[in-house]
């Protein structure tokens, strides 16, 4: 009988000492990982200095190797080592391969990892000039593009690798990277155009590639005529994106003008009068460079009737609320200079009197 009951309690002693085993390995699991984890956060954030970074993320991944963080932090950390200007060039090879061996094992943890493709392509555009790779950095870059949600730098970061690739690039990875800088390169970022521009001149700096990547923006296209100023080239197509941002100013100034006129109809008069003074600012600032690449892009004659009744309306709204005379004086003479319709100087002489 004791026996019996030696044997039914034994089965069961086994399986509580199991379940405490199990217990005590998943507790040691997760203090494994919390550790993992808050190195690899150290190392990311808190560390300045770059060996002891290191000696954290080697830790982190002797403790568990399984974390695509920690391979995707030691590649980041050898592909800045490998970039320094204070190594000897077998140093930086030497760094370039480490990066890509913790960059492919983070892969393979993480397929999904877009951070890790993108850096993968980085290495691979420079090491696949010292040796054969098994990867192609167009491929990594365009994976890394293609995973993430809508992030503006990986966009912009992508394509402007890829950018530099152009002219290895087929027809249709030339669409995707067309599509990825015309996200990124918009009038509230002229510095992704800025930075942009020099690859786009090393690949040849074509007229037809520099028309596809530049969104309409007047303020865009004086950004090309800037640079290609600055480094002496394409005095042509300078002139010819000048032009062609005026008469983009000039439409904008147009469009200011009526809705002026609109906003005074309705008594409201500053934002009419900020209108007109934006509008006015924008006619300042032109060159009529139409006239050096032979091309009429603005009648004359709208300039000058859009000038002079810029200039009068901002006079009267200024006097309307109670201006001195002489603070719009100068916008009067200029007026009176151009006017040269005897009804408008006699509606003008009624409006002075009254």
């Amino acid at each position: 009988m004791n026996k019996s009951i030696k044997l039914i309690h034994q089965p069961r002693r086994m399986a509580s000492l199991i379940v405490v085993l199990l217990l005590i390995g998943i507790i040691g699991l997760e203090v494994i990982l919390y550790l993992n984890i808050r190195w690899v956060s150290l190392a990311r954030r808190d560390i300045a200095n770059d060996q002891v970074r290191l000696k954290t993320l080697n830790r982190a991944q002797q403790i568990f190797p399984f974390n695509d963080e920690v391979n995707l932090e030691l590649g980041r950390w050898w592909l800045t080592q490998a970039q320094s200007p204070h190594f000897s060039y077998e140093e930086r090879i030497k760094g370039l391969k480490k990066a890509m061996n913790y960059l492919e094992q983070a892969i393979r943890l993480n397929p999904g990892s877009y951070r890790a493709h993108f850096y993968l392509a980085q290495v691979g555009q420079v090491l696949r000039f010292e040796e054969k790779i098994p990867f192609s950095p167009i491929s990594e870059f365009k994976k890394a593009a293609l995973l993430t949600t809508y992030n503006e730098e990986v966009y912009f970061q992508a394509g402007r690798h890829l950018f530099s690739l152009w002219n290895e690039l087929s027809p249709e990875d030339k669409e995707i990277t067309w599509q990825l800088l015309a996200n990124v390169i918009t009038p509230n970022n002229p510095d992704h155009l800025e930075e942009i521009l020099p690859s786009w001149e090393y690949n040849g700096a074509s007229e037809e590639v520099l028309n596809k990547l530049l969104p309409q923006d007047a303020r865009l296209y004086r950004v090309v005529a800037d640079y290609l100023a600055r480094r002496g080239i394409k005095h042509e197509l300078r002139l010819i994106k000048l032009a062609q941002a005026e008469m983009m100013e000039f439409d904008q100034a147009r469009r200011l003008y009526f809705q002026a006129l609109n906003q005074a109809q309705i008594s409201q008069f500053r934002r009419a009068e900020q209108a007109f003074q934006e509008a006015y600012g924008l006619l300042q600032r032109m060159k009529f460079y139409q006239a050096l690449i032979g091309e009429k892009l603005i009648e004359e004659s709208d300039f000058y009737v859009f000038s002079k009744e810029i200039k009068k309306n901002i006079a009267f709204l200024r006097l309307s609320r109670g201006e001195n005379f002489s603070s719009v004086k100068t916008l009067l003479q200029s007026y009176l200079d151009e006017e040269n319709d005897v009804d408008a100087l006699e509606n003008f002489i009624k409006y002075l009197r009254q």
